[in-house]
């Protein structure tokens, strides 16, 4: 277990821990490909030198620990974006709790329906639940060639709750 931690710890992101654990299991296996293949009893060719396997498996752990490198420079100059979710003790626009509230009596309801109840367009509505949706506070339900059906989420219920918004 502690091999597993030390790899998450040092290899951040998971195409790193996997280039690092194929090119440690390529760079073993080449290494000592003839020797199991001797016994088992497969011998098709007389063993060859060492030293062109041993280059071969320089070369393989060269390359793999270049591309963990890579990878993990990368992650660190490009954290992936941390999900932002409001403080505990901060409200939303107005605009949004009515939109919460209204998500509560109105389930599955697309941003056109909702323009209409409140008299706001579409394409509003639309930037503000994508927003929302972003916090997980409510939750899309994309269909292709048809709207998106909005529905609220735990943590949009949660802020409701928090607020004292829950009718």
């Amino acid at each position: 277990m502690a091999l597993v931690e030390l790899l998450k710890e040092s290899l951040p992101t998971p195409w790193s821990r996997r280039v690092a654990i194929a090119s440690w299991t390529l760079a073993i296996t080449l290494l000592f490909l003839p020797e199991w293949w001797q016994k088992i009893g497969l011998d098709p060719t007389e063993q060859p030198p060492l030293w062109p396997r041993l280059f071969a498996v320089s070369t393989i752990l060269f390359l793999g620990s270049s591309v963990c490198l890579a990878l993990v420079v990368r992650h660190y100059r490009n954290p992936p974006p941390q999900k932002q979710t409001p403080p505990e003790n901060t409200r939303l626009e107005d605009i949004r709790e009515k939109f919460l509230q209204l998500l509560i009596s109105h389930p599955r309801i697309t941003s056109q329906e909702i323009s209409s109840v409140l008299g706001k367009s579409a394409e509003f509505v639309t930037f503000h639940f994508t927003e929302m949706e972003r916090v997980k506070l409510v939750h899309g339900s994309y269909f292709a060639g048809g709207e998106t059906k909005w529905s609220i989420a735990q943590g949009g219920r949660a802020y409701l709750a928090r607020h004292g918004l829950l009718a």
